[in-house]
């Protein structure tokens, strides 16, 4: 399982940024991400969120009126109204992945470096960032503001799957966490809310200011010694 060292969220606007830090948490419903117009270079639109079931053409047989359709198939592919209505907050996670924490020394301290260095791609998603540095005390307020409006919420790392591969489904909430492997850079922390609403309007959560955990610097300096040295210098043995 990996472990979670910080939380960036990445703004192309400062004041949005700041607003951040004084407690606003705005977050866009499901169907917002799906579409856009114009061209999107941030990485932040993604047609085939909420995405259900995702099957490969070979493996699915297809029978209309008697009549065998499967020749030929190409992917099926559902997405679930139900899903389009849940409120979306997302942050990169700097993470361990794979890397398993025992193992690390000061001899091999690079392995886990490299495995939270920040990919550059994600610089598309503003030149701003805000770090919070403790994870537990942003959802503990997170939280606590949702369960105070009567929201429902479900959070956890999404998961990335393969399209050229990948058969299966996803049941229920699921397929608010998975996206496909073209995203997988920006290693995601999604939180999904239920405000047992349904349309368009995003939400704009209260939790309270949280300079007290988390900082804005630029977004070309997150992968710089004073962050990554400082979240290194604990695990290190």
């Amino acid at each position: 399982m990996s472990t979670i060292f910080l939380f960036i969220k990445f703004f192309d606007k400062q004041e949005y940024a700041q607003a951040f830090l004084e407690g606003k948490v705005f977050a866009n419903r499901l169907s917002a991400f799906r579409t856009h117009e114009g061209e999107d270079t941030t990485g932040r639109i993604d047609g085939d969120e909420g995405t259900t079931s995702w099957l490969q053409g070979e493996n699915v047989k297809l029978v209309l009126n008697g009549m065998d359709l499967s020749e030929g198939l190409m992917t099926l592919q559902v997405q679930m109204d139900s899903l389009s209505d849940f409120h979306l907050f997302c942050m990169h996670a700097v993470h361990s992945g794979d890397v398993d924490l025992e193992t690390i020394s000061h001899d091999n301290i690079e392995v886990l470096r490299e495995a939270l260095l920040v990919d550059d791609a994600c610089l598309s998603l503003g030149p701003y960032a805000v770090v919070i540095s403790d994870i537990a005390a942003f959802m503990s307020r997170l939280k606590r503001s949702c369960a105070d409006n009567g929201y429902r919420g479900k959070s956890r790392l999404v998961k990335y799957y393969d399209p050229d591969t990948f058969h299966g489904t996803f049941e229920g909430l699921e397929g608010v966490f998975w996206k496909q492997t073209k995203f997988s850079f920006q290693r995601e922390f999604r939180v999904a809310i239920d405000t047992h609403t349904s349309g368009e309007d995003p939400l704009t959560l209260e939790i309270g200011d949280i300079s007290d955990i988390a900082s804005l610097i630029e977004a070309s300096a997150v992968n710089g010694e004073g962050l990554l040295g400082g979240t290194l210098s604990v695990e290190a043995r």
